[in-house]
This record gives structure tokens, sequence and C-alpha cells, in this order.
């Protein structure tokens, strides 16, 4: 069965200079940009369907589910979040995050922007 060629949103949302991740009402990832891919290390193969608390440190995660998210479901945007992400290889890198909720299906896109600092692991 032959796929459906992209359409230009679709290109334009994979080939953005900025890393972009769309996740379900659960916070598991349905898939990367480009951008989010290269500066992660990541292929969109080892992340979909992965939690995004996964990708965090156990600081950054902690923190994320006892203030962030509740704050994401009460207002159904966050702003300005920053976050340490670990990197495949286990180095780190400070991201601040935004993201906002779609409003017919309750998936999450976010959008994660300087300071991308990778930090090497001790």
């Amino acid at each position: 069965v032959a796929k459906a060629a992209p359409d230009g949103y679709t290109l334009l949302l994979a080939n953005l200079p900025v890393m972009l991740h769309a996740m379900n009402p659960t916070g598991h990832i349905l898939t990367v940009n480009r951008r989010w891919s290269q500066s992660l290390g990541y292929t969109l193969a080892e992340v979909q369907g992965r939690s995004f608390n996964d990708l965090l440190t156990p600081e950054s995660r902690a923190r994320l589910v006892q203030e962030i998210y509740p704050s994401y479901l009460a207002n159904g945007v966050c702003r300005g979040e920053l976050l340490t992400i670990v990197r495949a290889g286990g180095a780190t890198a400070t991201a601040i995050r935004d993201g906002g909720r779609h409003r017919d299906r309750g998936a999450m896109l976010g959008v994660t922007r300087s300071p991308l600092q990778p930090r090497h692991p001790r």
C-alpha cells in the first residue's frame, strides 16, 4: 500500500528550525520533528509511544508531575517551563518548554527552545 504524500503543513512542521513534539493526553510522544531528533539524538522510533517524563532528569520529572502538569491541565497551556532533558547517550540539556492542548483531541503540541546547553554526566 502506497503512503500518501505529506501535505505542505506536515512538511513545514517536520522542517521547522525549532524542536516540536506532539503528545497524546496521557503524555506519550506521538511524533517529533527533525530538529527535535537532531538536537536530542533520538529517532522517532526510539521515542514514539514513550512517556515524555522518561526523557527528563528525576528533578525535572518531579517538577513536571507536581507543578507543571497540574497547571497545564487547569489552563491548557504551559509557558517558559525550564526542564532538563536526558539526551541520547546520557548527556543532559537544559531547555525551555512551551505547549498547548489541541482543543478537539486533547493532544498537546510542545515546543522546546533555547537555551539548549548540553551538560555531560559526571
